[in-house]
């Protein structure tokens, strides 16, 4: 196996830890915090993974990127319903 099926995976793997997260701020902190800080999250391990590293710094950077992306998801899927009703 490669070492991009490899990082593919571990990335992909990260993705449910990602809602944990999530549900776990929303009830601690709110979803608007929540929010801000998933994206913030995502925001910076992104820009992180332009730094040229050894492969697991950067396999490390995609995967709290890719948790933190699914987490704001999950948050924007519980707070839309709230601002915006459906009659």
């Amino acid at each position: 196996m490669s070492l991009i099926n490899i990082t593919n995976q571990l990335s992909s793997l990260a993705e449910f830890p990602g809602v944990f997260v999530a549900a776990i701020l929303i009830n601690t902190r709110g979803r608007r915090q929540t929010l801000a800080l998933l994206l913030a999250t995502f925001a910076i391990f992104s820009l992180l993974l332009i730094i040229q590293g050894p492969p697991g710094l950067s396999t490390f950077f995609a995967c709290v990127s890719r948790a933190a992306m699914l987490g704001s998801f999950a948050t924007i899927f519980v707070y839309t319903p709230e601002v915006h009703f459906s009659f």
